[in-house]
């Protein structure tokens, strides 16, 4: 019935009060009697990994605290610690009067395709990775000028042979958005100082030790003065595997976290992904739509440059010196 006042409205050529649907939205939320959640998180990934794992976790607690601020109840489904059937999860959202779902996706373990379907009979969006199979509209972080942006901003620094190792089970599943902004970057760069970016591993989101050697070879061969890469854990032991320095080269991060090794990188923002995912089901909300758009809306967060001197600054801050 929805799809044919749809299809009879455009017909008529009718178009919409921006402003009243606004208002509408605000009157059924004050006149919502039993206060019921209205908003799903859906997490496929269990609470201890989420601790351990920075951007899911600052996706997840982002998204949840900006719902939270907006008056939208929110209710938490971690399908690794309470494993649920589709029906029976499908059950509950609508027992509990819930509208819009939030997915936050990680690149592993991926949400199954199943529980991705369910989300067609919601207002819905995803935060952290593009699922292609299920085109719903996205918040991701703009990988391709996060690279782009620590190239500059090593040139900047005077370094001059930057090189980047970075693990193709992170790089691939993001469209190689890391690697296309590495070589945008690189025109910037002396032709004689463009290195080649060493990709490591095949499925690993990580740096694995059996290609270390490798790793350590490859720095050798190119001498470059500083390295980037998105894995901050296993660099500094390649690193402090290669031999015949005066002294250390230094690392930057593509997803840079303070509390990792590394002088600085990209700090990728990942609460604000996760907030931007709740804005486009709460517009969605407004407008009254749900399931998979006709036309996939990706909203890309841009990462700001901080180093180890600009901890203290906030991430506003850190654009706007910028």
């Amino acid at each position: 019935m929805r799809e044919r006042v749809k299809r009879v409205a455009n017909e008529l050529g009718w178009s919409p009060d921006a402003e009243l649907a606004k208002q509408m939205s605000l009157v059924r939320n004050t006149l919502n009697p039993t206060n019921l959640p209205n908003l799903a998180l859906i997490v496929h990934k269990s609470s201890a990994q989420l601790r351990h794992e920075f951007a899911p976790r600052e996706q997840f607690e982002g998204a949840k605290e900006y719902a939270s601020r907006m008056g939208y109840g929110v209710d938490v489904f971690n399908l690794i610690d309470s494993p649920l059937s589709v029906s029976r999860l499908h059950g509950i959202l609508r027992a509990r009067g819930i509208q819009g779902v939030v997915y936050i996706a990680t690149l592993e373990p991926e949400i199954p395709l199943e529980y991705l379907e369910m989300g067609h009979d919601f207002s819905c969006a995803v935060a952290g990775v593009r699922y292609p199979e299920e085109p719903f509209h996205v918040a991701i972080s703009d990988w391709v000028t996060a690279a782009r942006m620590a190239v500059q901003n090593l040139l900047e620094a005077g370094f001059k042979r930057p090189g980047f190792i970075l693990p193709e089970g992170v790089d691939k599943p993001l469209g190689w958005g890391y690697g296309a902004g590495v070589h945008a970057g690189m025109m910037d760069v002396k032709l004689k100082n463009r290195l080649p970016i060493l990709y490591t591993g095949a499925t690993e989101s990580w740096i694995p030790e059996y290609e270390y050697e490798r790793c350590v070879a490859w720095i050798q061969e190119n001498k470059p003065d500083v390295i980037v890469s998105t894995d901050g854990e296993h660099i500094p032991i390649i690193l402090s595997k290669v031999a015949g320095r005066r002294k250390p080269i230094p690392y930057y991060s593509l997803d840079w976290e303070s509390d990792l090794a590394g002088s600085g990188g990209v700090n990728l923002r990942h609460r604000k992904v996760g907030r931007g995912a709740v804005d486009l089901v709460i517009a969605q909300l407004h407008r009254g739509e749900s399931g998979i758009p006709s036309v996939q809306m990706a909203l890309q967060i841009e990462g700001v440059w901080q180093t180890r001197d600009s901890v203290g600054v906030s991430e506003d801050e850190a654009v706007l010196q910028r």
